[in-house]
């Protein structure tokens, strides 16, 4: 007959309390039972070079007691219920039983009325341990209970007694943890020692791309708090910084990389040289529009060759206030025509058009937005006349002024806004014109006030 399978789901985070547990039943057992834990590699879990999902829905299906080890509500266990939903799908031949291993004073809702193993409680774990050991409908189809002990043996007792101080540590670690609140959400990542002495030893020329590949490829998420709605990923027992960064499967220079996981690697560089180093404007935009500033807040050495942790948040952030009075182009520094200082009649359009600009505003005799002259409007202008017959030589600006046709368009290609208002207020007046590739600041944000600068579409890009 074989081994029962029993599989145990667990947050990384969790992995010393996943270890005890498995270990426990792997020695209470004599080894008669078959143990996944993802974390550990003296347990059974996912092959190299597989795709992980799938090895977990083999591993679930076959699958007899599933053991959550459930640490708190503050965390995300979307992965963790996953592991439960495909282990006791109906559909499934292989009856599972689920059994929480509760280690603080909440229970996971969806099984907050099924009976659990408390694991502060020695009597709640002598309990479980009785039964394990004893109880021949513990796993469901296996002929008679795990083992030869009698359920009113003494060592039972002393054995539920030594899980319960093998525990203890971990449970007392896991409350110092859950003083801490984070206000953004936030990544504890671990590097392989291994990865760390890579990036020290690497040249100053090659360190940052050399930090580059270590956190695609080697970094896990140890922990973390709040960001799995971020980044629409549910985070497992063995998720790498690599799926958070979008870069799975995709080596490649720290110059290839999106301003805001450079700012990380950058940073990381940092931290592990003891370097101060501040924080650029490089945030993560989310799918819903919002910026968050990923800011490496601090980072813990591991000794001889053992793995270093950081602790990486991801900081909400408005985008800069910028003003429309600080970005636009003045006056007096453009190429403008002002009809009070000039004749039209004197402005020849072939004359304008050869000058090489895309587009002149055009200001009246009173200092008030007129009109954007864009070359393109005015080669169509040239070019119908030219098609009438008209002598194109002489035509003048002032027959662009009275053309009523072109005098609407250019005068609707532009919109109006105050010093004081935002570059997305201007933004926003340009986009209400359907067209308009180009916004004037006026003394009050109104067309009857005076011209005091210009703000053209590509200066919008450029933010």
């Amino acid at each position: 007959m074989t081994n029962p399978y029993f599989f145990v789901s667990h947050k990384h985070a969790d992995r010393g309390i996943a270890l005890v547990l498995a270990e426990f039943i792997r020695d209470l057992t004599n080894a008669q039972a078959d143990i996944h834990l993802s974390s550990s590699p003296n347990f059974q879990g996912p092959r190299a070079g597989k795709e992980l999902n799938d090895e977990l829905k083999n591993a679930l299906a076959s699958t007899d007691v599933l053991f959550l080890v459930y640490t708190g509500e503050d965390q995300d266990w979307s992965y963790c219920m996953w592991e439960c939903g495909v282990a006791t799908d109906p559909r499934d031949t292989t009856p599972t039983n689920v059994i929480v291993l509760q280690c603080g004073s909440q229970a996971p809702v969806v099984y907050g009325t099924s009976l659990r193993v408390d694991a502060t409680s020695v009597d709640s774990l002598e309990a479980f341990v009785v039964q394990l050991a004893t109880d021949a409908t513990f796993v469901q189809g296996h002929d008679g209970p795990l083992t030869g002990y009698d359920r009113r043996e003494e060592r039972l007792r002393e054995l539920a007694q030594s899980l319960h101080e093998h525990l203890r540590p971990w449970l007392e670690r896991l409350s110092m943890d859950k003083t801490t609140r984070v206000t953004s959400p936030f990544v504890r990542v671990e590097l392989p020692g291994s990865a760390v002495e890579s990036i020290m030893s690497a040249t100053p020329q090659s360190r940052e791309d050399v930090a580059a590949a270590a956190l695609a490829s080697e970094a896990r998420i140890e922990s973390s708090q709040r960001v799995e709605g971020l980044f629409s990923i549910a985070i497992g027992p063995t998720t790498g910084l690599a799926r958070l960064m979008g870069l799975e499967g995709q080596p490649r220079s720290l110059g290839d990389l999106p301003p805001w996981i450079q700012s990380i690697v950058r940073q990381v560089v940092s931290a592990l040289r003891e370097e101060l180093r501040s924080v650029p404007w490089a945030p993560y935009e989310s799918e819903g529009g919002g910026l968050h500033l990923p800011f490496v807040s601090a980072y813990r050495a591991g000794a001889d060759g053992e793995p270093g942790h950081f602790d990486i948040s991801f900081m909400p952030v408005e985008s800069p206030q910028v003003l429309a009075r600080d970005r636009m182009l003045r006056m007096e520094d453009i190429y403008a025509l002002q009809l009070g200082a000039i004749d039209p009649e004197t402005v020849i359009l072939r004359e304008l058009l050869g000058n090489g600009r895309s587009r002149i505003p055009i200001i009246d005799a009173e200092g008030y937005a007129h009109m954007i002259a864009h070359r393109s409007m005015i080669m169509e202008f040239v070019a119908a006349k030219s098609f009438a017959g008209q002598d194109t030589a002489k035509l003048s600006l002032r027959d662009l002024l009275n053309d009523e046709e072109m005098a609407k368009m250019f005068e609707s290609t532009f919109g109006t806004v105050a010093p004081d208002s935002t570059l997305e207020e201007a933004r926003e007046a340009m986009a209400r014109m359907p067209g308009c590739q180009d916004v004037f600041v006026t003394e009050n944000g109104s067309r009857n006030a005076p011209v005091l600068g210009w703000l053209t579409n590509v200066m919008f890009v450029e933010t």
